[in-house]
């Protein structure tokens, strides 16, 4: 079932609360999309683009990021060229995560520089992207003046797949929330509290 964007109700201070979600049921991937949206409008800034299936998700070092239709989260945040995010970003990103996860009896960890783990298999995964122009996206950490920023996180939530199926030349096992509990969760509820979560640290990073 698609995402029902009514249910999210955002109360952010950095990320814009009214008409900031570009939902797509289908995209290649929310990176690009993301991109594509900025350069149509720059207005576009703090603005999200979720989707409920990736063709071609793409992890750290340009790795497949499996993402199962309808069944877990896929997100995109436009950051724009207001500020000079780096590493400090993501790590507050993945804490981030964690907090959702914690939110719903679930430990995680940081698997650095940013994966977030529970029980040894990886179920989130966090990147902070530098597009300049019409250059195809770099997964970097470091800020190159002039480029357009833009963070993105996965995060398995009622998928019950096992990532080496899909791809055989993966290193690592995947879980979800409801691999974890055995229980189907509500990815508007999840959604919501981790875009809150994603505000707090853009805030933290913007304001320090």
């Amino acid at each position: 079932m698609q995402l029902d964007l009514s249910q999210i109700k955002l109360k952010t201070n950095w990320i814009k609360r009214n008409n900031s979600i570009f939902y797509h049921q289908s995209v290649e991937s929310t990176i690009k999309t993301a991109f594509d949206a900025y350069r149509e409008d720059n207005n576009n800034e703090k603005k999200i683009v979720v989707a409920d299936c990736q063709t071609n998700g793409v992890g750290s070092y340009n790795k497949k990021w499996l993402n199962i239709p309808y069944k877990d989260i896929a997100l995109t945040v436009i950051l724009g060229k207001s500020f000079r995010f780096k590493q400090e970003l993501v790590d507050d990103t993945c804490q981030a995560v964690i907090n959702t996860l914690k939110n719903w009896d679930i430990e995680g960890y940081l698997k650095k520089p940013n994966d977030i783990y529970v029980n040894n298999r990886k179920i989130s995964g966090i990147l902070l992207n530098n597009y300049h122009g019409n250059v195809p996206p770099r997964a970097v950490a470091k800020y190159i003046g002039g480029y357009i920023q833009y963070l993105s996180v996965g995060l398995n939530v009622n998928s019950n797949a096992e990532i080496r199926f899909f791809d055989e030349n993966a290193k690592v096992e995947s879980t979800s929330f409801f691999r974890e509990t055995g229980e189907i969760f509500s990815r508007e509820k999840v959604l919501n509290y981790l875009i809150h979560q994603i505000d707090i640290a853009i805030q933290k990073q913007v304001h320090q």
